[in-house]
């Protein structure tokens, strides 16, 4: 559940959106379903309207700042670290150390890859970007699952050879990006936008 408020100043825009809030939880209360308080999640965009929740709902037991996780995905202000990011490279990591250890044949392991690797690492990429040095990871550990007694020189050219460039994670991520984008374009902007 999603609770959206906007307001003339910050002070406002915080007490509706507690307000909101308890009124969300007793209608839930009302057909016997109950919020998790610490799973709960508040996103501010600046730090005065964090310290305006924090001074005013003292009792707020769930969590509050400028980056909030939704279905895995850290929806931040720009100078905020992901939160989920760096544990969809590691899990993607452990994956496809796995794969490397596995028998199969090259054209195999690609589709494994695909499948069960590149899926994870990229989900959320369109609005959680990666950063080069975790690129490079995926990068690293894709190469040493298909070519383990292998070097390859260039890293990037065997991905992209391998797959007509499907198993690259930069391109898959800029891909995510443009698709998101377009998206975003195709649907226009809400009619209150200024």
């Amino acid at each position: 559940m999603v609770i959206f408020k906007e307001g003339d100043t910050e002070e406002q825009t915080m007490e509706g959106l507690y307000n909101d809030l308890m009124a969300a939880k007793d209608k839930l209360t009302t057909v016997r379903q109950v919020m998790n308080d610490g799973k709960e999640q508040v996103y501010c965009q600046t730090n005065k309207a964090k310290h305006i929740w924090k001074d005013k709902f003292t009792d707020y037991k769930g969590r509050i700042g400028q980056a909030v996780i939704d279905l895995g995905i850290t929806f931040r202000t720009h100078q905020q670290k992901s939160l989920s990011k760096p544990k969809r490279v590691d899990d993607t990591v452990y994956v496809v150390r796995r794969i490397q250890s596995l028998g199969f044949s090259v054209k195999h392991k690609i589709k494994i890859i695909k499948t069960a690797a590149q899926s994870k690492a990229t989900y959320g990429a369109a609005v959680d970007p990666f950063t080069i040095a975790q690129i490079k990871a995926l990068r690293a550990k894709y190469t040493q699952a298909l070519w383990p007694t292998k070097y390859t020189a260039c890293r990037i050219t065997g991905l992209l050879i391998a797959d007509k460039g499907e198993i690259e994670p930069s391109i898959n991520i800029i891909k995510k990006v443009l698709v998101n984008w377009i998206k975003q374009v195709e649907g226009g902007l809400h009619p209150s936008t200024e």
